[in-house]
């Protein structure tokens, strides 16, 4: 809302705009730098305010009076029945405030000003009318169960209401009507190879699309909370969709992954995109409300049809990003060196060519460690005579990853020590890696078969093992305990 009444309003340089419009050119009222909160469940917009009032003396001004301080509007957003698609302000109240924190509510200034002001901000308005139409045309492609009649039934529904100023900003109900779909007869049955081909295409895609809308934001942002966050839900996602693909793909379980997901991003998009200029306010407001939107109906149960479909994530994505050349629905494995720069995974280049402990972490949902050796863990399914130097290779990159990390967050020596145990036994029971085994000379997941000798060797070549005689206030859980007094016991 304040981009939209900066870009509306207040046009001149420094997001300022003159107010007064005097012939003569002797008096000049400005306001700039408008502020929007909330005040008593209205919006106030706070702007500084500049007054020089002088007359005209034959050629030349004569000054009457300089005065700065700040003009309050008090207002309440509303939709007028007339055009229920455009948010306008009802102006309720205004004062001056000076710079001693004093209001003036009456006075030869203030009649004068308001004179001039309140026509301003009554020129105010949020058109909602695009995203509104974008939704038209970005819900029905997720609804593909539903026939012609429904959908216009649907898109004929929908009326924006119950507008509400609150801590946050503003806030109101997209409300529309969605019919139930018949259920289907008989269960599903094991997906064809075609259908298979589709179904993973389509969680590549979306996968792709949340990844891109990640390394894309995270660049527009220098605070390095926000960038955590995003790492954190990257990583979380990472993790989640592995789970997902695991599961009965006929349920389509990586739907929920993928509405999960983006209901995690959205608000960390909106505060990146409040405090970078070159964001476009409607655009981001219609991808938060298509979010939501699929939100709501992901809720509903399978009764209302949800899928989401390559079209449907295409004009997602166009509300993304227009760039041609960029295509945020293609998917990859390699390594991203875009998202090492961000994330700070870069190979640290003090490292000689031969340092084993030189690695690179890729952080697509199938995850591999690439050592800089001449045998890199990526792809290395290890020989029982090839544990050994496996596992300590393995080892290596957890304890650098651990040092760094305790670095960057300024741990003490006593931290950073109970640090590294904690990711080594951590390591033992979520590990970045899957198990793989040989079969007729092929490497096939090895998903129900835990490698339960190869972990408990790791744990007690890395002395994570020891854990379990303190817990260190309770970090660590029951299942990790229980993992370790196997390993002891063995």
């Amino acid at each position: 809302m304040q981009k939209l009444l900066v870009r509306q309003l207040f046009t001149e340089p420094s997001s300022s705009i003159e107010v007064l419009n005097d012939p003569q050119g002797c008096s000049k009222i400005t306001l700039s730098n408008p502020q929007l909160s909330e005040f008593k469940q209205h919006l106030q917009i706070n702007a500084q305010l500049k007054a020089r009032l002088a007359v005209k003396v034959i050629d030349r001004c004569v000054p009457l009076f300089n005065w700065d301080g700040y003009a309050q509007i008090i207002s309440k957003p509303l939709i007028k029945a007339n055009d229920p698609r455009l948010i306008h302000l009802q102006l309720i109240d205004s004062h001056l405030v000076n710079l001693n924190h004093e209001r003036l509510t009456t006075g030869p200034l203030w009649d004068y000003a308001r004179t001039h002001i309140h026509p301003l901000f009554n020129r105010f308005f949020l058109d909602l009318a695009p995203a509104i139409s974008e939704l038209k045309n970005f819900l029905p492609l997720f609804l593909p169960r539903h026939n012609h009649e429904q959908i216009n039934s649907m898109l004929d529904s929908m009326r924006l209401n119950d507008i509400q100023v609150v801590k946050q900003g503003i806030t109101g109900k997209l409300q529309f009507n969605v019919n139930t779909v018949a259920p289907a007869k008989q269960p599903e049955q094991v997906l064809n190879a075609q259908e298979q081909q589709l179904w993973q295409e389509k969680w590549q895609s979306m996968d792709a699309l949340l990844t891109y809308t990640i390394k894309n934001y995270a660049q527009q942002t220098e605070l390095e909370e926000l960038k955590q966050t995003l790492f954190e839900i990257l990583l979380d996602a990472r993790y989640q969709l592995q789970v997902a693909l695991q599961q009965d793909q006929s349920n389509d379980p990586v739907r929920h992954w993928f509405i999960d997901s983006w209901t995690q991003l959205i608000p960390v998009l909106q505060k990146i995109s409040t405090a970078n200029p070159q964001q476009a306010p409607l655009a981001l407001l219609t991808l938060v409300t298509s979010t939501d939107a699929l939100q709501a109906l992901d809720k509903l149960g399978p009764s209302f049809g949800l899928d989401i479909s390559i079209d449907g994530l295409r004009r997602l994505a166009r509300m993304l990003t227009n760039t041609p050349g960029i295509s945020p629905l293609e998917y990859n494995q390699a390594i991203d060196p875009e998202l090492l720069r961000i994330f700070q995974f870069n190979p640290d280049p003090e490292n000689s060519d031969t340092d084993h402990s030189q690695y690179q972490i890729n952080l697509w949902p199938i995850n591999t460690a690439n050592a800089a050796s001449t045998r890199p863990l990526d792809n290395w399914i290890p020989t029982a005579n090839e544990l050994n130097a496996y596992l300590l290779q393995v080892r290596t990159l957890l304890i650098n990853t651990a040092s760094k990390a305790g670095k960057k967050s300024s741990l003490t020596a006593q931290q950073g020590d109970i640090f590294q145990k904690l990711v080594l036994t951590t390591a033992c029971q979520e590990s970045c890696w899957r198990q793989y085994v040989v079969k007729t000379k092929k490497s096939l997941p090895c998903i129900h078969q835990p490698v339960i000798p190869a972990l408990c060797k790791l744990m007690k070549i890395s002395g994570a093992a020891l854990l379990i005689d303190t817990n260190y206030a309770g970090i660590l859980p029951i299942m990790q305990r229980q993992v370790a007094i196997f390993c002891l016991n063995i």
